[in-house]
């Protein structure tokens, strides 16, 4: 929509802004602007003129230029208030938030009995995260929002962004049951998370699945919070993905949740090929703007390859095992990082040229090249459950040098070193930290029967803060934003005696290392750790222990106390149990 619809008046008598208008929406922005100049030379702040010049700059790109004539029309014009949101629009638009909110504050002072001024203000607080000013103005006048097309979903995300779910929740089951539309269904689901009632979250999520059939994204969903809350509903999960594969076409969202349930299943072929998918979905985590071959099986010899990586960093350090098998097809591999992996690459594939830079990728592999996601060389590699375990090679991770010996120095040999990780995710609060994050006691009662060194690994929540007077034998060395460092964080990994976690990256990094490893796993764990059993083809240092149920870390307490009394026995050596 044009700014011009917004304050363009029907009855306007100026031929020239009529003419300008009508130019302006059938693309003629040079005639346009010439209509506009007989205005502007006789009214050179016309309100209308200078918001339909804007539109033409922005038809041109120019941004800037359109802002500073909105600018100037409401500079002029202050009792126009739509002139104001407007220029919010335009700043918000050039990612200037803090000036738009300027903007909208000082609008509502000059316009205080405006709704609609005052209204984008909230909104404007929330986008950049003022949640309690946001909620207190809101609060101000919640009768007269109430008309407003977006009052529930905007009351549900203020009083969630200021933890008073209960309020939440209550918006919430209003909205859904006057709309019952799947963006109601989703926050209301939402809300009973936060308030720790996922038995409640997963039947919400069910129900509206149920009431909207069509819609791929919703029943991944609900597939997801079935499987996450408990095992016990495998076995018909399983039974309904196989199903659908035989007798329907499914779209992207869909194949990429159940390629990950086949994965898990061992069923490579299949799930490799569904994982495809991800690909096709526009928020597909790629680390660059490119297009990578969908499903391509074909030959590669006599190609140069341009290797993208994708998603987060586990998966990459997962999918990188494959990169020799492509290095022995392709006649050169140029691998596409960003910052984060660009040095650990370069040292662990020295084979591959490793660049950070798009076109100088594209430059480097020629036009006659391939483009491959990290993510796709399973697919060719690793159809079935002996490939992967073949494919491991225990040490390809390779630690910056200077670091490692730095940590050789600071940690005894003498003593039992054990990395430990349990918030999971580096967001708290979120889903997949709740779903992951294992209570602390779990483990650290098991290890206070030892004597040994615990490091922490932990995205949050300091280790020391939590440890109970029984548990002072254990020295905790404590190693702060060490996950935001990651040759740091393998460098310490690599010189740890045992891993005990629940966090992916940190598993499989040990993996890769391998160092010992405990995974305590949630019923719906990363398909790498696969869907049952105590051990994975894809790491063989890992042992795996798995809970039942949501959250059901309790029924571990027995397992996993003799699985590291079972790992202090193998280190008895060193230290006496």
């Amino acid at each position: 929509m044009h700014y011009i619809d917004q304050i363009f008046d029907k009855d306007e008598q100026n031929i020239h802004l009529k003419c300008a208008l009508i130019s302006l929406k059938s693309g003629q922005i040079e005639k346009s602007l010439a209509e506009l100049k007989s205005t502007l030379s006789r009214s050179p702040n016309h309100p209308q003129a200078l918001i339909l010049a804007s539109d033409c700059f922005k038809y041109y790109g120019k941004e800037i230029e359109s802002l500073g004539l909105i600018q100037k029309a409401r500079a002029h014009n202050p009792q126009i208030t739509n002139l104001h949101l407007i220029e919010a629009e335009q700043l918000k638009l050039l990612q200037r938030h803090d000036e738009a909110l300027h903007c909208l504050r000082l609008a509502t002072t000059l316009h205080p009995n405006h709704l609609g001024l005052s209204w984008e203000l909230i909104l404007q607080l929330q986008a950049t995260q003022q949640y309690s000013e946001a909620l207190a103005l809101f609060e101000q006048n919640r009768e007269l929002y109430r008309s407003l097309a977006d009052y529930k979903k905007v009351a549900v995300k203020l009083y969630e962004y200021n933890f008073q779910y209960g309020e939440a929740l209550h918006e919430a089951r209003s909205w859904y049951d006057e709309s019952c539309t799947i963006e109601s269904g989703q926050c209301l689901a939402e809300c009973y998370f936060l308030l720790n009632h996922h038995r409640v979250h997963t039947q919400t999520l069910v129900d509206v699945s149920n009431k909207h059939p069509n819609d791929k994204h919703l029943l991944s969903l609900k597939f997801e919070a079935l499987l996450d809350n408990s095992l016990g509903n495998e076995s018909n999960v399983r039974n309904k993905i196989y199903q659908q594969l035989e007798i329907s076409e499914i779209g992207n969202d869909l194949a990429l949740s159940y390629s990950k349930f086949l994965l898990g299943d061992g069923n490579f072929r299949t799930g490799w090929k569904l994982y495809e998918q991800r690909l096709a979905i526009s928020s597909n985590n790629l680390c660059t703007s490119v297009k990578p071959l969908i499903n391509y099986s074909g030959r590669i010899v006599d190609h140069n390859i341009l290797l993208v990586t994708e998603q987060g960093i586990s998966d990459v350090l997962i999918f990188a095992r494959f990169i020799p098998y492509l290095v022995k097809e392709a006649k050169h591999v140029v691998l596409l990082v960003d910052e984060r992996l660009s040095a650990i690459m370069k040292r662990s594939y020295p084979s591959v040229t490793v660049v950070q830079n798009l076109a100088l990728a594209q430059q480097l592999v020629g036009e006659k090249s391939l483009c491959l996601a990290i993510g796709s060389l399973p697919m060719r590699y690793a159809n079935t459950y002996d490939a992967i375990q073949e494919s491991e090679v225990i040490g390809s991770l390779k630690v910056q040098p200077t670091i490692s010996h730095h940590w050789s120095l600071q940690i005894s040999c003498q003593e039992i070193h054990i990395g430990l990780s349990l918030t999971a995710s580096n967001q708290n609060h979120s889903y997949e930290t709740a779903k992951r994050a294992v209570p602390l006691s779990l483990v650290m009662n098991s290890l206070s029967k030892f004597k040994a060194t615990i490091h922490d690994l932990q995205h949050f929540g300091q280790i020391s803060e939590n440890l109970r007077p029984s548990q002072n034998n254990l020295q905790i060395i404590e190693h702060r934003d060490i996950t935001n460092n990651l040759d740091q964080l393998i460098a310490i990994i690599s010189k740890m005696d045992l891993m005990i976690t629940s966090d992916q990256t940190n598993a499989l990094i040990a993996g890769i290392l391998g160092i010992p490893t405990i995974v305590i796993a949630p019923p719906n764990s990363h398909f790498i750790f696969m869907r049952d059993g105590t051990s994975t083809p894809w790491y063989q240092n890992l042992s795996i222990l798995r809970s039942t149920k949501w959250q059901g870390w309790q029924e571990l307490r027995q397992p996993l106390e003799e699985l590291i009394t079972q790992k202090f026995i193998q280190f008895k050596t060193r230290l006496p149990v």
